[in-house]
């Protein structure tokens, strides 16, 4: 149970970006509000209007119309950027947040398995399989014992395999 469970742990970890891809859409479409939603849409829509309007304007013989449509056309776009802010600020805030937890769920648990589990044996192979002693006894590492596969070193092994795995994958 013990191999299983490091073993997905140390998946896990790398797939923390790949998670956060899947639920960030869907928890900004429960956070962000209607009304921000309804009122970008607006404002884009006024934008839209205002735009329009301003080409039908000869800016050269109507210049003073057409330079206050443009500070209209300003202050809409910069109200559309502050909604934008606000609503990336938000989401930036939630994804750190789920980061972090995924991250110390993660830490959390190998710290357990590590002090918890340190003279547990994963696997158990036979003894004559283990090679030279010093070998054998790096492998078995805390547990001491030769033909075994101590739970420090899987968890070690695994963090670095899949993390070299992962790498080559992005």
């Amino acid at each position: 149970m013990l191999f299983y469970t490091i073993l997905m742990l140390s998946f896990a970890r790398p797939m923390v970006p790949l998670v956060l891809r899947v639920l960030l859409p869907l928890i900004e479409m429960v956070v962000i509000s209607k009304r921000l939603k309804m009122q970008k849409k607006e404002l884009q829509m006024d934008l839209k209007q205002k735009l329009e309007e301003q080409s039908e304007i000869d800016m050269m013989d109507q210049f003073a119309k057409y330079a206050r449509l443009q500070r209209k056309i300003d202050a809409v776009k910069d109200e559309i950027q502050k909604i934008k802010d606000s609503t990336s600020n938000k989401m930036l805030f939630i994804k750190s947040i789920i980061t972090w937890t995924l991250r110390l769920v993660i830490g959390f648990s190998f710290l357990y398995i590590m002090f918890f589990h340190k003279h547990d044996a994963v696997l158990q192979y036979p003894k004559e399989w283990a090679g030279p002693d010093i070998l054998a006894k790096i492998v078995a590492f805390p547990t001491g014992e030769i033909g075994a596969v101590g739970g420090v070193f899987w968890l070690i092994a695994c963090q670095s395999t899949v993390g070299a795995i992962f790498q080559q994958m992005v």
